[in-house]
């Protein structure tokens, strides 16, 4: 993913910097931990807003953790059910609006519905 250039006044290109002990550095990084944002970004919010608990940001990029092929394939099952069920009530409700709902729609929905159950009861996850 290519990512778009910034304007000229957004670069960041001013260093500032300070030295600490152990100790503090620790203390530093368990509350940057806790922002969940990088060092760059909790400092500047830190000074900015002259503060040390420095909350994290309201939508943090969380990346996604990696699935086993188990969960992948009960992912896609559970889509599978639910495009499935989607269009019965789709059906249903088109139906509706058409002038109402025969009596056989409801039937041929219902065979529908258990034929999913059967077939998800079937799965070997």
């Amino acid at each position: 993913m290519i990512k778009p250039k910034k304007k000229p006044e957004d670069l960041r290109t001013k260093v500032f910097s300070f030295r600490t002990t152990d100790a503090g550095a620790a203390a530093w990084n368990a509350k940057i931990a806790a922002s969940g944002m990088n060092k760059s970004k909790f400092f500047e919010e830190a000074i900015t807003n002259n503060q040390t608990v420095v909350s994290p940001p309201k939508n943090p990029h969380i990346p996604k953790p990696k699935r086993t092929a188990d969960e992948q394939k009960i992912i896609g099952l559970l889509n599978y059910i639910s495009v499935n069920v989607n269009q019965i009530a789709h059906r249903l409700n088109a139906d509706h609006l058409a002038g109402g709902v025969k009596e056989y729609v409801y039937v041929d929905a219902l065979d529908a519905l258990e034929t999913i159950a059967a077939t998800a009861k079937g799965w070997k996850i």
